[in-house]
């Protein structure tokens, strides 16, 4: 594990395009949603980066019970604070630089969204 990975989250300073995955540990259907950091461009906004909702694998089809989307608008700092983050797997660049689970890998939802870039950096 390099230094990068091995910091706590809360050290990675949100930029455009990163990725956050928050890992549900339900035990009956564990499930994750993943967020891009975007720009906030509502009319209200000053330029803010937020979180946006990139995909998600909630197991409903109910959209009435879908829990995703609890970060949708919300500084990437929310998560941070409020997540243990063994929950968190944060992607920069095409790479894990977290890995709260320590699995080393991503949602299978991703690599089928073309985010097959995504690299385990090596020590």
């Amino acid at each position: 594990m390099t230094a990068l990975t091995a910091q706590p989250a809360a050290t990675h300073p949100a930029q455009l395009g990163d990725l956050l995955v928050v890992w549900h540990p339900d035990p009956v259907e564990p499930w994750s949603e993943t967020y891009e950091v975007r720009e906030d461009s509502g009319p209200y906004s000053c330029g803010d980066l937020v979180l946006c909702v990139h995909t998600h694998d909630f197991p409903s089809d109910n959209p009435e019970r879908d829990a995703s989307g609890t970060w949708e608008g919300r500084t990437p700092d929310k998560p941070w604070r409020q997540v243990r983050s063994e929950r968190l797997t944060f992607v920069r660049g095409g790479a894990i630089v977290h890995d709260g689970p320590g699995t080393g890998r991503l949602p299978a939802y991703l690599a089928s969204h073309g985010t097959r870039s995504v690299t385990w950096p090596t020590s």
